[in-house]
């Protein structure tokens, strides 16, 4: 059932360009991979309510059980070993350690995390820990509170920063690597609506991340020696014509609103120029005790990269509702690359291009890919088992990190999403981007060829280091 391994190592990775201490990883989240959803003593979060509703994931899927990481944790961590991976990014479900997101804190959830990275680190696996991914406590979006409480701006920075503050306590003597937010943007656009809320969201996960930094930079960094970031996501834009001005400036755009969004606030204290010229007086502003907070709230920047965009200017006229993306007024598309089973553009320059544009724009600030990877279409084991084409993803992909090294790039890690086949959000169990396919239901773990590709790599690489 093994197809003949045809995908080289990275030219990289044998030329030895990625640095002593390059972090290759693999990533999860909490929701996608846990289950357990009744069990430790376990609050709800949003994911728990939202995939309960009919309609709302793929084929009526929940996170209710997921990959059962919540039981079968030691195995998986025995398979991370077994296949030389010696770096682990998940997330803590803030539900699962503060069930109503604020007031007492669950023993059973301190003892599941603190079992899991002892485990982890008994194995030979470092943990990096995301701290918000995607889920919110259910309690607070509910009444009293505001239903997003990332638009309660006064209150939100206090709730988060404290639950923070019980993770650093307790973990913090052996996590070193913590990421505030995962992909704050989907938070902003998926779900917000209107022309206000989104940059309002944004602006409320901005805030509860500085005061997270500065609570761990004033407390916890000179004792427990770690580091602290944020996750983004974003595609690298090209201009579709680079000799065409509109197109230069629509690219722009792209990235002002997708990651510039957050990144220039966070280095540089204030927002693109682009969406404060558009966007007005519904931009959000910070006094000058917030800048004080935010500018140069990170250590690093991590990036979640899919696929980039060729971009062309908007089509949206002055009838149209007013939105985050009529502000943005970009029109972009995949031109003739190959497409994921997501419909994504299959290009890895367009990683190396986004790691140089990360460099030149922001002083070369460190830099992690926190995830990277494909989905396939894989509707049996065997042609999960046979994913040549991952590997060649992998290969495309660790290759343009290894490219913007060269190029001067301060790039510190690598991780591939994901770990396992998992709950993609509205999209189910059907959307596989896993190292491993799950059986379902049995739930045994069945390694694909990308995995042994990618065990291969970090071998060669640990190996030299």
């Amino acid at each position: 059932t093994f197809a003949e391994q045809k995908v080289p190592l990275p030219d990289h990775i044998v030329q030895g360009t990625f640095p002593k201490g390059f972090k290759f990883g693999v990533s999860t989240s909490s929701y996608q991979v846990e289950g357990g959803w009744l069990e430790g003593g376990k609050g709800m979060s949003t994911w728990d309510a939202l995939s309960h509703i009919p309609g709302t994931i793929a084929n009526g899927d929940t996170g209710d059980v997921a990959n059962d990481m919540y039981h079968l944790y030691p195995q998986d961590i025995e398979l991370m070993q077994k296949m030389n991976v010696k770096n682990y990014r998940f997330s803590i479900a803030w539900n699962r350690i503060l069930p109503r997101g604020v007031g007492d804190v669950s023993k059973e959830g301190l003892a599941y995390y603190n079992d899991l990275i002892n485990k982890l680190l008994e194995h030979g696996v470092e943990p990096h820990v995301t701290i918000y991914h995607s889920e919110t406590p259910l309690a607070l979006t509910m009444y009293p509170y505001n239903p997003n409480p990332f638009l309660d701006h006064e209150n939100f920075p206090t709730w988060f920063s404290n639950f923070a503050n019980v993770l650093f306590e307790n973990f913090g003597d052996r996590v070193k690597t913590w990421f505030t937010f995962n992909e704050p943007l989907c938070s902003s656009i998926y779900g917000p609506v209107g022309d206000v809320d989104p940059y309002n969201v944004a602006h409320g996960a901005i805030l509860a991340h500085a005061a997270t930094v500065n609570l761990y930079r004033t407390q916890y960094q000179a004792k427990q020696g770690g580091k602290i970031g944020i996750v983004l996501n974003t595609a690298h834009f090209y201009p579709n014509d680079p000799s065409n001005p509109d197109d230069v400036k629509a690219a722009q755009r792209g990235y002002d609103y997708w990651y510039g969004f957050f990144l220039d606030p966070l280095v540089k204290g204030y927002y693109p120029q682009s969406m404060v010229e558009t966007a007005g007086s519904r931009m959000p502003t910070f006094t000058d005790e917030q800048v004080a907070l935010v500018k140069g709230s990170l250590d690093f920047v991590a990036i979640n990269y899919y696929f980039p965009y060729v971009t062309t200017p908007g089509t949206f006229s002055s009838n149209d509702a007013p939105s985050y993306y009529k502000d943005m007024n970009t029109t972009t598309g995949f031109g003739t690359w190959p497409l994921s089973q997501t419909g994504w553009g299959i290009y890895g320059p367009g990683l190396r291009d986004l790691l140089i544009y990360t460099k030149d724009n922001y002083g070369n600030i460190p830099t992690y890919i926190t995830e990277n990877g494909l989905a396939w279409q894989e509707d049996n084991v065997t042609v999960a088992i046979n994913d040549v084409q991952r590997q060649q993803y992998l290969h495309d992909h660790i290759q343009a990190v290894g490219d913007a090294v060269a190029a001067g790039c301060d790039v510190r890690g690598y991780f591939v999403w994901s770990f396992q086949d998992n709950l993609e959000w509205a999209s189910g169990y059907q959307m596989h981007f896993g190292l491993t396919w799950i059986d379902r239901p049995s739930m045994k773990r069945v390694v694909k060829n990308s995995f042994r590709y990618y065990s291969s790599i970090m071998e060669y690489f640990f190996g030299k280091h």
